[in-house]
């Protein structure tokens, strides 16, 4: 189910190619509303990182939080719509100034990971993405490491 989306998702952040597979198989995939809205917010940023103007990334960006924020409201416990919004706060150049949530959404990963349902090879990428992002303290890169391994 969202393992097909994860995948795109993650090869629409490598090469621009892959953007409109990614978009078609947001708009196919039986997911919740909640799941479609987060990954539509994804899509968003990636098209804001692709694009060239300054304004339009911005207004990318601005479309991918507000998707990201519906999708929150719905279901703001789950780790997954939070790991995206890390993903695109964290893509954000810090000049801009609107990593608004990392902080949070660090802490609310670090806390729900370990006894979320998601799949053991999702929650170890999850880990290592928060590792190698350097923005955890010491003690949660320990609760992550565990993951990880």
């Amino acid at each position: 189910m969202t393992q097909l989306l994860r995948r795109l998702y993650k090869e629409a952040s490598e090469n621009e190619k892959k953007l409109k597979d990614f978009e078609q198989a947001i708009q196919q995939e039986k997911v919740s509303e909640a799941i479609r809205y987060a990954y539509k917010g994804a899509l968003q940023a990636l098209k804001g990182k692709y694009s060239f103007l300054p304004a339009v990334k911005l207004n990318f960006f601005w479309e991918a939080s507000g998707y990201l924020q519906k999708a929150l409201a719905q279901e703001p416990e789950n780790v997954e719509i939070i790991f995206l919004r890390f993903t695109v706060e964290c893509g954000v150049p810090s000049l801009m100034s609107y990593a608004l949530h990392l902080q949070e959404d660090r802490k609310k990963i670090v806390e729900l990971l370990p006894e979320s349902h998601l799949e053991e090879d999702f929650k170890k990428a999850i880990a290592e993405y928060l590792i190698q992002s350097g923005k955890c303290t010491f003690a949660e890169k320990k609760v992550l490491q565990e993951i990880a391994v």
